[in-house]
């Protein structure tokens, strides 16, 4: 019982992290979208996003 009592800090983290980098992934992908004229997002464009250099 007490492991998941530990393990809840960590989750939470992980959350959060997922979300900000999946707030950015999409932010990046509806960026090149609009960049390229079009409405709708590609697999293309993922795999462009994926490749990218990576922001610090």
């Amino acid at each position: 019982m007490w492991r998941r009592a530990y393990q809840w800090p960590y989750l939470r983290r992980d959350a959060r992290f997922l979300k900000i980098f999946l707030d950015d992934f999409m932010c990046d992908a509806i960026k090149y979208t609009e960049y390229t004229f079009r409405k709708t997002i590609t697999a293309m464009d993922v795999i462009y996003i994926c490749f990218e250099v990576p922001r610090v």
